[in-house]
């Protein structure tokens, strides 16, 4: 919303020291701006993928046939 242009006027004409007094804070907030420090990004790690072993199966012990 657009305030009332004779509101406007009212404040062009008027002495308002307060103006003066929000144009020092907002000055003050300026410098108070500390610059933030750029954090270092961590490179990840790729994980190996382990190998699994095949199971060997275990091979039959062929029984000796009995020979009659």
């Amino acid at each position: 919303m657009f305030p009332h242009p004779l509101i406007i006027r009212a404040l062009f004409f008027t002495p308002a020291p307060w103006i003066f007094d929000l144009r020092k804070e907002r000055k003050k907030k300026k410098k108070k701006k500390k610059k933030k420090k750029k954090k270092k990004k961590k490179k990840k790690k790729k994980k190996k993928k382990k190998k699994k072993k095949k199971k060997t199966k275990k091979k039959m012990k062929k029984k000796p046939r009995s020979r009659n």
